[in-house]
């Protein structure tokens, strides 16, 4: 028995194993090239989190020194700006007055994340005469 087939071929539908596997390759080094933006930007977000947070501690000791409650030299907080011990700190601070012209007192305040002394934040701030 003879078997006719039909005169018109039909269309190949869908992508062959070999066109997706070029595309998936493309795609991946596509992929694999922006890789280093995301290290890049978790770098950034935590500088960003840290230059915050270490000009709210600065805010915090400059109302301290204001009201009379500050004591000088090196102190440890956390990362919410609370006075803790160095084993749990996040955050070093280093406060220094000097007396300036006018009776005035320049507050100087230092504050690094613990275990990244490059990363120090030097504020001033100058008090009026009390």
């Amino acid at each position: 028995m003879k078997v006719f087939r039909s005169a018109r071929i039909k269309a190949r539908q869908g992508f062959s194993l070999v066109e997706s596997a070029i595309s998936l390759s493309i795609l991946s080094f596509g992929m694999l090239s922006l890789a280093p933006l995301v290290g890049l930007g978790l770098t950034s977000a935590r500088q960003a989190r840290d230059s915050q947070l270490t000009a709210q501690i600065a805010t915090t000791i400059a109302e301290q020194a204001r009201e009379g409650t500050l004591t000088n030299g090196v102190g440890y907080v956390d990362n919410q700006g609370a006075v803790c011990g160095s084993s749990t700190a996040c955050y070093q601070t280093q406060t220094t007055e000097s007396t300036v012209a006018g009776n005035c007192t320049r507050l100087t305040i230092q504050v690094a994340p613990i275990g990244n002394p490059n990363r120090v934040q030097a504020y001033a701030v100058v008090l009026p005469p009390q």
